[in-house]
């Protein structure tokens, strides 16, 4: 069986996904967030070279969510909702070769 031909657009997208890649911050899970809160700032274990980075945010409550500062060494999140108790917040670091 032979894949299916890809139009331009879905292969446009395959080569971004291909050339984007994790960052020496890399990515946490289950970072605590304060509850009462609308904003968390992560600390990165390694500093990135600049701060042209992309970072994927999933959060444990819905909210809207928005990196609202970056720096080499961390990134601060805003979010639209208060955090409740027991807050948890996921993130992944990455970079585009484009």
């Amino acid at each position: 069986m032979t894949a299916p031909m890809m139009n331009t657009r879905e292969q446009e997208q395959v080569r971004r996904l291909r050339i984007r890649y994790a960052t020496s911050g890399g990515c946490g899970v289950q970072i605590p967030v304060t509850a009462t809160t609308t904003t968390a700032t992560v600390t990165f274990d390694r500093e990135e070279a600049d701060t042209n980075y992309g970072v994927h945010i999933t959060t444990s409550w819905l909210t809207t969510s928005a990196v609202t500062v970056r720096t080499t060494l961390s990134f601060t999140c805003t979010f639209g909702t208060v955090a409740p108790a027991n807050a948890l917040l996921d993130f992944s670091i990455f970079r585009s070769e484009d």
